[in-house]
């Protein structure tokens, strides 16, 4: 989450008035401190919830940057910070909706097989 969030307020802080600027990297690195601070003291469910909006977030902004950039004038920093974006929002992608969703229980194991065999041998869980 840390690293999207830099990510994004790299994106948003490259482009703009001086004061603007400021004010979107200030508003970024809000929304990620209480993002981390609410996950940290939350459920799972909490948890995962937090990942699948930020991952949303992350995701849209890097593949929009990170196609336009690339396409237009190559490698630069809002490239790279738009793919760091994109890579760290898939993976929260990832991570974060078999949690909001319920599909991991206490037990061990995923949803519906509970077995340590569960979702490849690498259960979500874990």
């Amino acid at each position: 989450m840390t690293a999207e969030g830099v990510a994004v307020a790299v994106l948003l802080g490259l482009d703009g008035s001086p004061e603007w600027r400021v004010t979107r990297v200030l508003v970024v690195i809000a929304v990620t401190a209480v993002a981390v601070w609410f996950t940290r003291r939350a459920g799972r469910t909490g948890r995962g919830a937090a990942a699948l909006l930020l991952s949303i977030a992350g995701t849209t902004a890097g593949a929009g940057v990170a196609s336009g950039h690339l396409a237009k004038t190559g490698l630069d920093a809002a490239a790279v910070a738009a793919a760091v974006g994109l890579v760290t929002g898939v993976v929260l992608l990832g991570w974060g909706p078999p949690r909001w969703s319920g599909r991991c229980r206490a037990g061990g194991g995923c949803w519906p097989c509970r077995g340590p065999w569960c979702c490849c041998g690498s259960c979500c869980c874990r």
